[in-house]
């Protein structure tokens, strides 16, 4: 395909090239409290306008076995975006955004009920920020239900 031209350039750019790079690194502890952490490097670059993205991104996890069989878990994520284009969205439409955070919080109980059925009780935030024009999103989501192992 075509490579999209920047804005006020006329010439033809040729064909898209497209190049990508993703590195990230991680560390696990297993012992009474197992958690892990992990942090991720992405880069997409492009001669096409407003495809080219930075991302960084950070989670970590946690599981504790409570009392009464009851296991606790979580995980979070913090992450950056950024655009150095701007974010297209047509020729006419160009978000001049340059980043972007998305960030996630979840937990969940599940306790057994019998040898192969867990109940399980779970809520989740996720957030979205673009922080040059203070829009920001956020989403909430509870949850109660039942999950089947299938153990032999």
């Amino acid at each position: 395909t075509q490579a999209r031209p920047f804005p006020g350039v006329t010439r033809e750019l040729g064909r898209r090239e497209d190049g990508g790079l993703v590195a990230g690194a991680g560390y696990t502890y297993r012992g009474p409290v197992k958690l892990s952490l992990s942090y991720a490097f992405q880069e997409v670059s492009s001669n096409s306008f407003g495809e080219t993205a930075l991302r960084h991104r950070l989670t970590g996890s946690a599981g504790v076995l409570l009392p009464w069989k009851v296991t606790l878990l979580a995980q979070g994520s913090l992450g950056l975006s950024r655009y150095p284009d701007g974010i297209f969205l047509s020729p006419e439409i160009i978000l001049v955004e340059e980043d972007e955070g998305q960030n996630s919080l979840s937990l969940k109980l599940a306790r057994p009920v019998s040898a192969r059925v867990d109940l399980e009780l779970s809520w989740g935030v996720w957030s979205t920020r673009l922080p040059r024009n203070s829009l920001s999103y956020t989403r909430q989501v509870f949850g109660v239900g039942f999950t089947w192992r299938d153990t032999e």
